[in-house]
Order: structure tokens, then sequence, then C-alpha cells
């Protein structure tokens, strides 16, 4: 029996949605994987990257979490990889298999290397885990893995506060691209800024942190997209993490062009 292309992207969404259909885990759901997968493509086209390339690392992006624990502790890289290339065994990869399986490998930790084969980590990392929508998805985040469980209020505040400003110090601007740094830098300011708005607990900061908590705890959320469109601002603040968030899910490239010069 023949296998499916690889590069049929609807036959491998379809089968990674129905991987993923009925994952509680909010944060690491199909919409999630689907605009890393979007990111990847686009900084894989920036690095030259052909049809063909940009279709690799779409793929990458939408596989990279396939085996992705609730847990801040527990380091995915080698589970992903695994689950990564069970899942290409199923189909006809044109002998880039290999280059597929790298680029989830690849999407957890800072390595050296070009912007293409770092594609699936910078969508991860710059569009997912900074910038105003992390604000939202941070919390979400919190809320749902099993690590901070026992925790309700200014301790899942706290937990917020600890994990995001980690990631921002493990992830430096200038082990990103050149062409990205000012992007990168301009998407972890306003990712350090809610925190300190939540360190400092102002309404509007912990407002955000506190709506998210309750519907993800009370089974409600649906999606961070979902909870980002039934989000109601209470301050100018608050509107503008809503309106930057929204520009991200319904605007990328597009938003982006104006850092990097096209």
């Amino acid at each position: 029996m023949q296998k499916p292309d690889v590069l049929d992207l609807k036959v491998v969404e379809r089968n990674v949605y129905r991987l993923l259909d009925g994952n509680d885990f909010v944060s690491h759901g199909f919409n999630h994987v689907k605009r890393v997968a979007t990111g990847a493509a686009y900084f894989a086209s920036l690095d030259g990257a052909d049809d063909e390339g940009r279709t690799v690392a779409y793929v990458a992006g939408l596989i990279h979490d396939l085996s992705r624990p609730k847990s801040e502790s527990k380091d995915h890289t080698k589970s992903s990889e695994e689950s990564a290339r069970e899942f290409l065994v199923n189909y006809d990869c044109h002998g880039r298999e290999d280059e597929i399986v790298r680029l989830v490998a690849n999407h957890r930790h800072m390595t050296s290397g070009s912007m293409r084969s770092r594609s699936v980590f910078i969508a991860d990392k710059v569009l997912e885990q900074m910038g105003a929508y992390l604000a939202f998805r941070g919390a979400v985040y919190i809320a749902e893995v099993g690590d901070f469980a026992s925790r309700n209020g200014e301790g899942l505040m706290d937990a917020q506060c600890e994990v995001i400003t980690r990631r921002m110090e493990t992830y430096p601007v200038e082990g990103f691209p050149a062409k990205l740094r000012s992007f990168v830098e301009y998407q972890k300011d306003l990712a350090l800024r809610f925190i300190r708005h939540l360190r400092s607990s102002d309404k509007w900061a912990t407002n955000i942190s506190t709506f998210c908590y309750d519907k993800v705890r009370n089974g409600t959320a649906g999606s961070t997209d979902d909870l980002i469109e039934r989000y109601e601002p209470i301050g100018t603040d608050d509107v503008e993490y809503r309106n930057e968030s929204i520009r991200y899910l319904t605007a990328f490239p597009e938003a982006l062009q104006r850092f990097i010069g096209i």
C-alpha cells in the first residue's frame, strides 16, 4: 500500500489534528502547532528555502509537540524526536525525514546554525513564548501543568513570573539571527513588561492572569485563541495586550515585516 506524501499538507494536518483532538493541554493544542508550523515555514523562506524546504519546515512545526508532557520540569527533547520519527514512518518523506526530525529535535534549546535549521525553534520561542500573546498563553500554561497543580491565586502568579522570567533569560537576543533581533527584543520587552506589572499586582495584569487561570481550572477555556477573544479588558494596558495578541493571531507575518525591513 502506497504511503501518503509528507508534502501533502492537508493529509498531514488532518492526521496531526486527530492525534491532538481531545488533548486537554490547552496551551499546546492544534492551534499552537499550526502557528509554529506557519512561522517555521516563514522563517525558512527568509533564509532562502524553496517551496519544498518551506513545506519541510511546516511539517516539522506541526509535529514538534506530539509528546509534550504537562510538566515544566521534564525535558521532552528526546521524546519529541522519537514521536516525530514514529509519525514520519507512515509517510513518503522523499528522503527528508532526518531533516524534519532534526528541526523537531532542535526546537527545545538554543543552538548555532542557520535560520532555516532553527526555524521551528525560532517560531516556537519568539512567536509563542514571547510577546503580548504570552501574557495569555503563559497564564494558561501555568494553570494546566502538573508542577503547579496545588497552587492558586498569588501562587500561580508567582509561578508565571518565575517561568516567563526564566524563559527570557534562557533565550538572549544575541542568540537569534541578526535579521530578527529587533523583533525578538520587541517581543521580550512586551513579555517582561507584563511580568513587571504582574509582580506589582497591577489590576490589568492580574485580571488577564486570573481570567485565564479560572477558565482553565473550571474547564471552560476552549483554546487560548478563544480566551483572548472572550477577554474583556478593564484598562488601556490590557486593551493593548489583547489587540497585539489578536494581531499576531490574525496578521502574521505582516505584523513582523516592519522589524526586518521587507
